[in-house]
């Protein structure tokens, strides 16, 4: 007999639904996503708050997110929150208020089990994954790093490099100046640089046998690559993108204003600011651990939130 349930992940830029059937065997059988962006760390490093305005459009997103469950008759709703809520000075406020306007019971998850949970969510999309592996799930807030060996997560590292928290500190320009960008880059780099230190002294060298990503900024250039007019997941899973093709893509976005940006095959609306910022993330990392191609992901901490649930 088959259980419906649904998953609400409550990130930085977006705040996206899973409704989903498992069977006697924990598989889960997608029934319905959405997903709408709320920006909740907007003006985020000014204040280390979540803001008013904010937390009102996430409130609309969430309510509406309540009704659809309703409509699809789900008997448990598990909610994840991860850098904006878990960073936020005004975070309890946060969470009373969504528990007295939806009833939700958000849970904020810590930089390891926001790790561990996508790790397991992307499992569910891959046949089989051998040898070391890395996982980068780049969100609004930060980017987190998931090694594994085979199906284990082995260690997990998060690091302060959000699409929209690097946007609002380092992009004025429409378009980004050269100068704005070489910073952004910089920064990245610096903070690769520790990263991968960590991971040479931990981990006996860093030969990976594959780079996996996932979330919006992996999964829009995976969809910009194949210059979707209709967001289609089953073309996003296992989806191989080239850096060549992700370098493709910059170099384009370059030279194109927002409003641009914005008419572009394959571009969610809403990120057309924030999208460069995370194509240099992407970029960079795979520079830095000398991976040419990368595996795409639709699922993650969505789909781990059930499989743990």
């Amino acid at each position: 007999m088959k259980s419906r349930l649904a998953s609400i992940d409550i990130g930085t830029n977006t705040i996206r639904l899973l409704i989903a059937d498992t069977d006697k065997k924990s598989k889960l059988h997608k029934v319905l996503t959405e997903r709408r962006i709320a920006r909740l760390g907007e003006d985020f490093i000014e204040k280390s708050e979540i803001s008013f305005k904010a937390i009102e459009r996430s409130i609309v997103i969430l309510k509406e997110f309540i009704n659809i469950t309703k409509k699809y008759n789900v008997r448990k709703v598990i909610t994840g929150a991860t850098s904006a809520v878990r960073k936020a000075e005004n975070k309890d406020e946060f969470l009373k208020k969504v528990y007295k306007e939806t009833g939700l019971q958000v849970r904020v998850l810590s930089e390891r089990e926001e790790a561990t949970i996508t790790f397991t969510g992307v499992l569910t999309v891959m046949d089989s994954v051998m040898g070391k592996t890395l996982v980068m799930d780049i969100g609004g807030g930060s980017t987190e790093f998931i090694i594994g060996e085979g199906n284990v997560p082995v260690s997990t590292y998060s690091l302060d490099l959000g699409a929209v928290h690097l946007t609002e500190r380092f992009i004025r320009s429409d378009p980004p100046s050269l100068q704005e960008l070489d910073k952004t880059r910089e920064f990245i780099d610096k903070r690769l640089f520790s990263f991968k230190e960590s991971v040479i002294n931990s981990q006996s060298g860093i030969s990976f046998s594959s780079l996996i990503g996932t979330a919006g900024t992996i999964t829009t250039l995976a969809s910009m690559d194949q210059q979707m007019t209709v967001y289609d997941p089953e073309r996003i899973n296992k989806y191989l993108i080239t850096r060549e093709s992700i370098t493709n893509i910059y170099t384009m976005l370059c030279g194109l204003t927002l409003a641009e940006r914005s008419a572009l095959p394959g571009l969610e609306k809403g990120r057309e600011d924030i999208i460069m910022t995370g194509t240099v993330i992407v970029l960079e990392v795979m520079k830095a651990f000398q991976f040419h191609e990368m595996m795409v992901s639709d699922h993650g901490l969505l789909e781990g939130l059930l499989k743990l649930s």
